[in-house]
């Protein structure tokens, strides 16, 4: 599958650059991550990108919806673990973006999820926003970044 096929199969979705090499297609339906690398990264084509991980996550309830449209992650505010305000609890492997239209930065991440939450990845959304994935694959993407 290429880049192209994913963003043309469902509107909602949200896709997340990391620079030339990678990007990450949120898709808010299927409650899925695909990753996608260019075997050609100063191209910055859609066709040179091919498929080479699909994982399940879990976005934004109803009100809180996982926001829609172009983002880079943000290199310099990549955390290993923050701790939130009002809980404290604390979010592990924390990676934000910014909206490349508009350059706003927002609260919102991909992380791995806390507590129960592990058990919605991949079956309902149950975040304020976020892209909640399990500890290990948040880890392993966090080490790619």
């Amino acid at each position: 599958m290429q880049l192209n096929d994913a963003l043309e199969a469902s509107l909602q979705k949200s896709l997340i650059t990391e620079g030339p090499g990678l990007v990450l297609v949120v898709d808010s339906q299927s409650l899925t991550v695909a990753a996608f690398v260019s075997g050609e990264p100063e191209r910055m084509d859609p066709s040179s990108y091919f498929l080479v991980d699909v994982f399940p996550s879990s976005n934004g309830v109803r009100g809180h919806e996982t926001p829609q449209g172009i983002f880079k992650l943000l290199s310099s505010r990549m955390k290993e673990k923050i701790f939130p305000e009002p809980t404290g609890v604390p979010l592990n492997y924390t990676m934000f973006w910014q909206d490349l239209n508009t350059k706003s930065v927002s609260g919102v991440a991909f992380h791995a999820a806390r507590g129960g939450r592990e058990k919605s990845i991949g079956v309902e959304c149950a975040s304020a926003g976020c892209v909640n994935l399990s500890g290990k694959k948040a880890e392993s993407l966090s080490v790619r970044l």
